[in-house]
């Protein structure tokens, strides 16, 4: 896949973002969603950096915007956040059931320099576990490859109820 075709890809993402936070904090999920569908459809390493650019960027928004408009859901984002990525990362090493270290290595060293990734990992850690020999670190790797669930939106009722009890 060209450059050109990543960069338009990530544009028509881009454009169905909103440019306010607390609206991006809205449809976090969605957003979320197509952004997880273009990473899952694309094999090329151009169009992989680009999406995971888009999805560090955006959710480093929904964080933030997260932090001051609601803070109690902060830690699940941060969480479904860095599955999500230890998810995409995973799958950009694998063949079928077989984890590849010259690819993970590659990958490694791609992301650490582009700074999503730390060099301590824990990601790293547990993959390196699996190249071992281990298979149960084998399992528990390939089995982090289901995409963690976004919490549910509150329905109206429940934020009604929850401000009545704290009263």
């Amino acid at each position: 896949m060209s450059v050109y075709r990543a960069q338009s890809r990530g544009l028509e993402l881009y454009d169905s973002v909103p440019d306010d936070p607390a609206l991006i904090l809205l449809r976090w999920r969605e957003i979320r969603s197509k952004i997880c569908v273009a990473i899952d459809r694309t094999h090329a390493e151009d169009e992989r950096v680009a999406l995971l650019q888009f999805y560090t960027a955006t959710m480093a928004i929904v964080e933030d915007a997260a932090a001051t408009l609601q803070p109690q859901i902060l830690p699940d984002i941060r969480q479904i956040r860095l599955k999500d990525y230890d998810c995409f990362i995973i799958k950009e090493c694998v063949d079928g059931q077989r984890l590849h270290a010259a690819r993970l290595e590659a990958v490694s060293r791609r992301e650490i320099a582009a700074g999503r990734m730390q060099p301590e990992a824990e990601l790293l850690k547990r993959a390196q576990a699996a190249l071992s020999g281990s298979e149960d670190a084998r399992s528990e790797l390939l089995g982090s490859l289901a995409k963690p669930q976004a919490p549910r939106p509150r329905r109206a009722l429940e934020r009604v109820l929850s401000f009545l009890r704290r009263r």
